[in-house]
């Protein structure tokens, strides 16, 4: 690193000076932005992953009471259900 340092001050020529410079002031924003824009990105897929995965529970509680209200009334009323328990059954 000592090398390096002592290149860069004593030896390299005002071109070479310029463009390490640039790279240098250049990649430590786009580095930070990506950082942020990572985070964020992230942070939003786990928001996104959250909602979706509250909806699913919530759509299948549904369906599932809808299922047990159906086959109530039908056990009430003495109807069949018309639904097979048979392996391989089809439905009426």
């Amino acid at each position: 690193m000592k090398k390096i340092c002592n290149w860069f001050i004593h030896n390299a020529s005002m071109q070479k000076k310029l463009i390490i410079s640039y790279i240098i002031l250049v990649s430590i924003p786009l580095c930070i932005l990506g950082i942020h824009s990572f985070s964020a990105a992230n942070q939003n897929l786990l928001d996104q992953t959250e909602v979706t995965m509250d909806n699913n529970l919530h759509r299948m509680c549904q369906e599932a009471d809808a299922i047990f209200q159906r086959d109530r009334f039908y056990k009430i009323s003495g109807v069949q259900s018309g639904i097979s328990t048979d392996v391989g059954g089809e439905c009426l």
